[in-house]
């Protein structure tokens, strides 16, 4: 008994199959609307999803990437010289020195540049009129590929070393990208020097293929230590130094992440790092009046998971992407529902009422016709064929409709109990 069922249910599969391409067949208009309909939608949602994962769901290519935190706002980028109050956003290059000289729960911290430089770059075993060629770069603190766990796949990264001294390590390190496109990933590339306004920096390592840093959005392709600044850029004037009086306010332009130690939670790390922060905020306080003292100690670090990096287009294209959704299903339905709408009521009702005549299903015919948009109200029951007598000779339904009834307009009815079909439309008898 069960290999005939699974027969009969084989068979009517690929009868149905054989049915729609007919249909389909017949209207070829109506049936390039509907694929391209689909395509459209499936090709918009593919789109969509894409850049979904890329800036919403994706964790950085580095290693055990849940053991990161972000102790800045992972939105927040620029450049910005004054004071913060309540949750700091960006630092100060001596506020990142401080935490990371004296935190307990991280294994490692580092800081990087929250707005990408875009600078000329030229090749400094050239000639000085050699062209120089835009690049993206990034100023980084000496642990920031150890904390993230990127080796260099040719050569080496940089340490924390660089951060002893400032302007006295011109080192640079590539992106795969980088090599590939300007050195054709030639090998020599490691011996190679470029130049950066008047400073020659060694190129001395090539980040694995994939990695283009820790903030979404920004493909780098020059690192290059943050105690270079002043060689990079120099309009910024000293923004390693912690201002000279308060009250001008300090330079604050860094995004700041660091790795949990082992058996430390998020929540332990952001009691322990706001007290280290408090002590630093404590000790700067003398410095500002009375008046201010109180608001100047109102300030602290969220700490946020930083698996996915930082990035500004988290928040953002999470508002737009969900405006865009809705607006093309919203879209792509209403024009499903006017294709199909356009499919004429008489044909339909032929249709539907010869094949429910030939002992179709009534059940099929009846969910068949709910998805073309004509189902009368929902309601328990089977449905039944439609006596002859329930139509009259001008063509008019009875006033008395019941289940499994057409109306002249080709709908059909769940249940007609309290439903009458005047002028094709569903109305409740009183």
């Amino acid at each position: 008994m069960a290999g005939g069922s699974d027969l009969d249910a084989m068979e009517t599969l690929f009868s149905d199959i054989r049915y729609a391409i007919r249909s389909l067949l017949k209207r070829p208009g109506f049936s390039a609307i509907i694929v391209l309909t689909l395509t459209l939608g499936i090709g918009a949602n593919t789109a969509i999803f894409t850049v979904t994962n890329a800036v919403m769901l994706r964790v950085l290519p580095v290693r055990d990437p849940q053991q990161l935190v972000i102790l800045s706002d992972p939105d927040s980028q620029g450049w910005r010289k004054g004071s913060e109050t309540e949750t700091r956003t960006l630092f100060s290059y001596h506020e990142f020195e401080w935490l990371r000289d004296h935190n307990q729960v991280f294994s490692g911290i580092f800081a990087s540049n929250s707005n990408l430089l875009r600078l000329d770059v030229a090749d400094a075993n050239a000639s000085q009129s050699s062209d120089s060629t835009p690049a993206r770069v990034s100023l980084v603190s000496g642990a920031y590929f150890s904390v993230l766990g990127v080796n260099a796949i040719r050569g080496r990264t940089f340490s924390e070393d660089v951060d002893k001294a400032r302007d006295a390590n011109p080192v640079a390190v590539i992106s795969y990208d980088y090599w590939k496109n300007h050195y054709a990933l030639n090998p020599a590339a490691l011996s190679s020097k470029i130049r950066i306004r008047q400073t020659t920096f060694d190129i001395i390592g090539v980040t694995p293929e994939g990695f283009s840093g820790e903030t979404v959005g920004h493909a780098t392709d020059i690192w290059i230590p943050s105690t270079m600044q002043m060689e990079v850029v120099p309009a910024w004037g000293d923004a390693l130094s912690p201002p000279k009086i308060r009250s001008e306010g300090q330079v604050m332009w860094l995004q700041v992440m660091a790795r949990l130690k082992p058996g430390v939670t998020a929540a332990q790390a952001r009691a322990s790092i706001n007290l280290v922060f408090q002590q630093l905020l404590q000790a700067e306080a003398g410095e500002v009046s009375a008046d201010e003292r109180r608001e100047y100690l109102n300030q602290n670090i969220a700490l946020v998971e930083g698996s996915r990096g930082a990035s500004t287009m988290h928040e953002s294209f999470g508002q737009r992407e969900s405006a865009v959704g809705a607006r093309h299903c919203t879209s792509e339905g209403n024009r499903l529902a006017r294709d199909l709408g356009s499919y004429p009521k008489t044909a339909r009702a032929a249709t539907f009422d010869g094949k429910l005549s030939a002992g179709a299903d009534r059940r099929r015919v009846g969910f068949a016709f709910c998805s073309m948009g004509r189902c009368g109200p929902p309601a328990t029951g089977f449905l039944r064929r439609v006596p002859g007598a329930a139509r009259s000779s001008s063509g008019r339904a009875n006033s008395s409709l019941h289940a499994g009834d057409l109306d002249t307009c080709g709908n059909f009815v769940w249940s007609g109990a309290g439903y009458s079909s005047d002028s094709c439309r569903f109305k409740r008898r009183t």
